[in-house]
């Protein structure tokens, strides 16, 4: 096996501004796919609007609302409803596990192609604090690893008090031209 030819630090063409380039760094937002390699919010592409407009019902029904999202980050908040309360008074631990998923996922859906879509494919959540009901739950999704087959993103949730309740750490598997 030959060894590989060595790589130049080579920065990017940088497709939403004019003649501009890209910082070096990860290819995030990738390079196949028409997005703006300088993060910043308003050079999201329509679809990336879309993510943070169009939340799917389920989130409705948590009451998830996204704050913010980049392509290495995602916050949202969630009110523990009375809908979403365990027989302990307490938020559910499912709905603590799906918001983390849904930040998590929404921000891999931000580093991908158009013809691509991202799945979980494996989940792990430490509960450190119950999140009292009627409390507002905040979420952040940081990107650890931003591969091209997967990404590993944690989640923090913190509870009101400023007392982080609960940190998921999830792997999304990219999927190229998925048949559904």
């Amino acid at each position: 096996m030959r060894p590989s030819p060595a790589r130049k630090n080579k920065k990017r063409a940088d497709p939403c501004h004019a003649g501009g380039l890209a910082p070096p760094g990860p290819p995030f937002p990738r390079q196949c796919a028409p997005r703006c390699a300088c993060r910043n919010p308003e050079c999201f592409m329509p679809a990336d609007q879309a993510l943070l407009q169009d939340q799917p019902p389920f989130c409705n029904h948590l009451g998830l609302r996204i704050l913010s999202a980049q392509p290495d980050r995602v916050e949202g908040e969630m009110r523990a409803a009375a809908q979403l309360i365990n027989t302990n008074g307490t938020l559910h631990g499912g709905a603590i596990m799906a918001m983390a998923d849904h930040l998590g996922g929404m921000g891999a859906q931000m580093n991908i192609g158009p013809t691509e879509r991202t799945t979980t494919v494996e989940s792990k959540t430490n509960f450190f604090r119950a999140i009292p009901a009627g409390d507002l739950v905040q979420g952040v999704s940081v990107l650890l690893h931003g591969g091209r087959q997967t990404m590993v993103w944690q989640t923090t949730l913190t509870r009101s008090d400023g007392k982080m309740a609960a940190m998921v750490t999830q792997t999304q598997i990219v999927l190229r031209d998925p048949k559904f």
